[in-house]
């Protein structure tokens, strides 16, 4: 028997990895899209010459309390920290703070935090995952184990904004009193966050 261990890297994290016996399943295709995860997992029984699939309803899940939205799953935090804890604290969940990438992704959090009213207020404010603490001006989301990228494209930046007023505010904020436009603030103060994950595997097995 010839066996192999098989590691599925995401975001250049290992995300999960499982055992196949090369002389029966041959991994035909795993289909991933840039903040999705797997769409298909395929395998052939070559003694059978039969292929197997699992697609994303078997496979893939939200980390608990969050809310998924096609491939991404959401979550609005209510307590009141720092930047940097608000990040640790979504890692907790497998998940780190929200990257806003377009307009569509924008308006789902914006009904999530609408739908919070009265447990919020509407002059709320909350951390996302941007930042310009690597190079003043420079605006990236600030991801994980070093894998940082340029905010491009999409941006929803107030006017006059980012400011850097004092020469201090480094961290991307989004406020619901002002229709959710971003705002750059002082990493150190108070603030509610949410937090984004894939919608991705909590076990794979294969099936057969």
């Amino acid at each position: 028997m010839s066996v192999q261990t098989v590691k599925i890297y995401i975001y250049g994290l290992v995300r999960f990895s499982y055992i196949i016996d090369k002389e029966q399943y041959g991994l035909v295709r795993i289909v991933t899209k840039q903040h999705d995860t797997i769409q298909l997992l395929c395998f052939m029984d070559r003694s059978k010459s039969t292929r197997i699939v699992k697609d994303d309803t078997d496979v893939l899940s939200c980390p608990e309390g969050f809310e998924r939205h096609g491939y991404r799953c959401y979550k609005v935090f209510t307590d009141h920290v720092k930047w940097v804890d608000a990040k640790q604290y979504c890692q907790i969940y497998g998940a780190d703070l929200l990257e806003i990438d377009s307009a569509q992704e924008e308006f789902i959090v914006e009904g999530m935090i609408k739908r919070l009213h009265g447990t919020v207020h509407g002059e709320e404010v909350f951390w996302t995952d941007g930042t310009d603490l690597l190079m003043e001006g420079e605006w990236r989301w600030a991801g994980q184990g070093g894998e940082s990228r340029l905010i491009q494209g999409y941006t929803h930046w107030a006017d006059g904004q980012p400011s850097n007023d004092n020469g201090n505010e480094n961290c991307l904020a989004i406020r619901a009193q002002f229709k959710y436009e971003w705002n750059d603030d002082k990493c150190s103060r108070l603030k509610a966050f949410i937090c984004e994950a894939p919608y991705e595997t909590g076990q794979i097995s294969v099936i057969g």
